[in-house]
């Protein structure tokens, strides 16, 4: 099994922080399938991070995995490493 990897970084109420998490949940599956998570994420791209208002050092940008509600997610512009 592969699992899809990603580095990003983001800023809420001007802290830094890094994340690794793409989705809300850890899942696994073939290489291609891994591969085509992480198509959409170039480094140095862009991107929005969903953080959790509760804990900012929580944060995931992919909607498409298994959602796991959060109450109240703030969006965040990051950069891709």
């Amino acid at each position: 099994s592969y699992v899809p990897r990603v580095r990003y970084r983001y800023t809420v109420d001007g802290r830094a922080y890094e994340s690794t998490r793409l989705g809300p949940s850890t899942e696994a599956g073939e290489r291609g399938w891994a591969l085509d998570r992480i198509a959409p994420y170039r480094a140095g791209a862009p991107v929005t991070a969903y953080v959790s208002p509760r804990d900012p050092s929580s944060a995931f940008i992919d909607r498409r995995a298994s959602f796991v509600p959060h109450a109240g997610v703030l969006f965040v512009t990051g950069i891709l490493a």
